[in-house]
C-alpha cells in the first residue's frame, strides 16, 4: 500500500493541463490540412451542433406529446388537494 507520502508525491507530477499542448496543436494543424475550413467556420459548424443538440430533444418531446398525449388518469399539473380526492374516488 502506498504511503502518503508517495500520494502526495505523485499529485504534485501530475500533469496540470487538461490536455497536451503540443498534441492539442498538433491535432489542430491536421484537422486545419484535411478538412481546409477557417477557423471560424469550424465555430460556427460547431455552435451550429451544439444548438441542433436540445432543439431535436425538445422537437422530438414535442411531438411525441402530440402523438401520444397524456394518458388517461395522470395528472399533467401541479398536485392540489382536489386532486387527490378525485384519485381516491377512482380507486374505491
Amino acid at each position: 500500500m502506498p504511503s502518503l507520502a508517495q500520494i502526495v508525491g505523485s499529485l504534485l507530477l501530475h500533469q496540470g493541463d487538461a490536455a497536451d499542448p503540443e498534441l492539442i496543436h498538433w491535432l489542430k494543424d491536421r484537422m486545419d490540412a484535411i478538412i481546409g475550413l477557417e477557423p471560424w467556420v469550424m465555430v460556427v459548424i460547431t455552435a451550429g451542433v451544439v444548438m441542433a443538440i436540445p432543439m431535436a430533444i425538445g422537437l422530438l418531446y414535442y411531438y411525441q406529446q402530440r402523438r401520444y398525449g397524456t394518458p388517461q388518469g395522470e395528472v399533467t399539473g401541479p398536485a392540489t388537494s382536489g386532486d387527490a380526492l378525485v384519485r381516491e374516488q377512482e380507486i374505491e
